[in-house]
């Protein structure tokens, strides 16, 4: 309960608001040349970045546009130009599009996840080259609460594939 002063002598309580930081959205916005190129270096365009905010962080991400001043417009926070609009609107569709999909299979979504998204040549994972015949026998193996009769007709089954294929792959 936080307490909220109403006039000198009366004093309320209120119920505090109970978040959910797991379950807070990312927002975006297009921010435009956020480290001032253009004014610094003399340079004609400047850089569309997306900025990601969540629970107090911020992240940046190049849309790899730039623009000058002229075709930046401050109010819509956008390009005028709407094929440019477009593109910039798409990018940060696929950014939010990946922080749904993660969050949906990880049921949590932190700014850092957005790594997996911009260096996927950093996740890839070898993949592991296993026989289906080698997948069969470990099984086979790791199943002791099996009763007998089944762990039996499986080891059966498992040396009749034998007899007709010594590796069978996964396809």
């Amino acid at each position: 309960m936080l307490p909220i002063l109403v006039s000198k002598f009366t004093i309320r309580f209120i119920p505090s608001l109970n978040i959910n930081r797991d379950k807070m959205k990312v927002s975006y916005t297009l921010i435009f040349d956020r480290k001032k190129e253009i004014l610094k270096k003399g340079q004609e365009k400047g850089l569309v970045q997306i900025q990601s905010y969540l629970n107090g962080g911020r992240r940046y991400f190049s849309t790899k546009v730039y623009l000058t001043p002229k075709e930046w417009d401050r109010k819509r926070l956008n390009a005028k130009e709407p094929y440019l609009a477009k593109i910039l609107k798409d990018r940060m569709a696929a950014f939010e599009q990946f922080e749904v999909e993660y969050r949906a299979l990880h049921h949590k979504f932190e700014l850092s996840d957005f790594d997996i998204f911009t260096h996927p040549e950093m996740n890839k994972a070898e993949p592991v080259k296993i026989t289906f015949t080698d997948f069969y026998k470990q099984q086979l193996q790791k199943e002791i609460l099996l009763k007998k009769v089944t762990h039996t007709n499986q080891a059966n089954t498992f040396n009749k594939l034998k007899e007709f294929k010594t590796i069978i792959g996964f396809e």
